[in-house]
């Protein structure tokens, strides 16, 4: 679009000193002069005035005037025409460009004295090339705009995007991190307190041992998010040592394992291990029971690890709530969902309580 202005306005510049040049020739040397540069001295004040139909007024006034001394000027019309369609509203801009056009015949058939068929089809033609071309101007400036505001929507689509990514990123942080709080660090400061309270210089060493394995924890929830268990170790040692710390808290919990132990993603055994460790608190905090069973079976393609306890049971649509967050079964769930697992709860109240849950293994041992 910027080169058809900038050919417009060559075009216009070409034609008039054309004929300047030639009406200096044909004996009129002040007229061409003259004329010629005030033609284009106005032409260029244009694009600095506010009063454009006035300007374009007195430009095809000035043209038509100089018309009368030769043919040559008529010829300026075809650039006029543009003008006319680009200065004036659409309707009136085409009406201009008809009367324009009729003036250009009459001028070309006054100074040949006849009527010329030639003198009329010029004119038409430039001036229905000029609505034509005109038209397609205006429809790339309107495509070229609705581009332009398409452009700004999907950049503006793209920075809501990405800052409703962003905040669902920092949600998803901060439930993971209070995961990771509640299965470490909640769950050993639980056991102290548990430890305190029965007393006993048993109890007290197994509470110093707890809390500096929640320190251990937290110092690693700074550094890394690897837990503490599993760093070096296979998931079945890690789960014999949460085992044994509810074995030393009073819980008689024992540990089997089946199938044929194979490594699997970091990220499933830290959900297997979590979900060991907040059940075992569960069973420790709120059933009531002397046993507890932790089974984890390797199969091919799944893992499946179950605890059961004797307890007192629950309704597992309304499980129980007590001093700590209140947040651990959708814990677990939301663990084992992110490694593509599920989890199960079975419980009658007075009868015991079994959650088993299951999680793909994707890298089979070879």
């Amino acid at each position: 679009m910027t080169v058809l202005r900038k050919a417009q306005h060559g075009l216009f510049a070409v034609l008039v000193i054309v004929a300047a040049v030639r009406t200096a020739q044909g004996g009129s040397p002040w007229v061409g002069a003259l004329g010629g540069a005030g033609l284009l001295a106005w032409y260029a004040l244009g694009p600095l005035t506010k009063a454009r139909m006035w300007w374009l007024g007195i430009l095809v006034a000035g043209w038509i005037t100089l018309s009368v001394y030769g043919a040559d000027w008529v010829w300026v019309a075809f650039p006029l025409f543009f003008l006319c369609l680009r200065v004036l509203p659409t309707p009136v801009g085409q009406v201009a460009v008809g009367v324009l056009t009729l003036i250009a015949a009459a001028g070309f058939m006054w100074h040949r004295g006849a009527l010329d068929v030639a003198a009329l089809v010029g004119p038409v033609i430039g001036a229905a090339v000029a609505i034509v071309m005109t038209a397609v101007y205006d429809t790339m400036r309107a495509d070229a705009a609705a581009r332009a505001e398409l452009l700004k929507e999907l950049l503006s689509a793209q920075k809501k995007l990405r800052e409703s990514e962003r905040q669902a990123g920092a949600i998803g942080e901060r439930e993971r991190l209070a995961r990771e709080i509640h299965d470490t660090i909640t769950q050993g400061l639980t056991s102290i307190v548990f430890l305190l309270q029965a007393g006993g210089r048993t109890h007290l060493d197994t509470a110093l041992s707890t809390a500096q394995a929640s320190l251990d924890e937290s110092r690693r929830l700074i550094t890394a998010l690897t837990p503490a268990e599993l760093n070096g170790r296979p998931l079945a040692d890690a789960l014999k040592r949460v085992t044994g710390d509810s074995m030393r808290v009073g819980l008689d919990t024992a540990l089997v394992v089946d199938g044929t132990p194979y490594r699997l993603p970091t990220s499933t055994e830290v959900a297997l291990l979590r979900v060991a460790q907040g059940a075992l608190a569960n069973v420790r905090l709120h059933a009531r029971a002397t046993k507890a069973r932790v089974t984890l079976t390797y199969q091919p393609g799944v893992v499946r690890l179950d605890i059961a306890d004797n307890g007192q049971g629950f309704d597992p649509h309304e499980p129980p709530v007590g001093k700590g967050s209140g947040i651990g079964l959708s814990s677990m769930r939301g663990r084992l969902g992110e490694v593509g697992g599920i989890l199960i709860v079975e419980s009658t109240p007075g009868e015991g309580s079994a959650l088993s849950a299951t999680v793909p293994a994707p890298e089979m041992p070879s």
